[in-house]
């Protein structure tokens, strides 16, 4: 909208479609919650309620993948202390991202209360580190460093994990104005 080229809005539009038809399906078939996307339907929501003319199919669409993050989060995570990091921070990072967008643009409490319980699983997450990281657990470490680098104190992450939840955390923050979230960021 901002350049005016036309090629961004195609692209925008294949991409909605997408989502709209096909992507809850391949989200929970292939138990893809790791990739989880899904904010710029909101975007585009936002964007046409600016046009005049809300796209409530595109809010809808991301009503119904709330919905399967919450069933996700609900039946697997009990709540803070299930580390969630452990096999890395993308996952349950995109589900804060993705629930602190819908609960900012639809205010619907359901959604204020499920990124507020993510938050806490975020804060009570048991794999941060003092030194200010989640590590990878045991696992994964000894699997990519060797068997015993985790008992030798080796302590590894993917920069790329951490970019999504660093933007998590931010977006959480802006949004709630918390400052244990703000201090965690830090």
């Amino acid at each position: 909208r901002r350049t005016g080229n036309s090629v961004y809005l195609n692209r925008a539009q294949a991409w909605l479609r997408y989502f709209k038809v096909e992507y809850r399906d391949d989200l929970v078939a292939g138990d893809n919650f790791a990739h989880l996307y899904g904010t710029g339907l909101l975007a585009w929501y936002e964007h046409t309620c600016e046009q005049g003319n809300c796209d409530l199919e595109a809010l809808t669409t991301a009503e119904g993948i709330a919905t399967e993050v919450e069933n996700y989060a609900t039946t697997r995570w009990s709540g803070p202390g299930d580390n969630v990091a452990y096999y890395g921070p993308r996952k349950a990072a995109r589900f804060l991202m993705f629930i602190t967008r819908i609960a900012e643009v639809t205010k619907q409490q359901r959604w204020v209360t499920l990124r507020d319980k993510l938050i806490e699983i975020w804060l009570k997450e048991p794999s941060w580190d003092a030194r200010g990281m989640y590590f990878l657990g045991d696992a994964d470490t000894d699997d990519i460093l060797g068997k015993g680098s985790w008992a030798a104190g080796a302590r590894i992450q993917s920069a790329f994990q951490i970019g999504i939840l660093t933007e998590s955390l931010f977006q959480a923050y802006r949004v709630t104005g918390r400052t244990d979230v703000r201090d965690r960021l830090l």
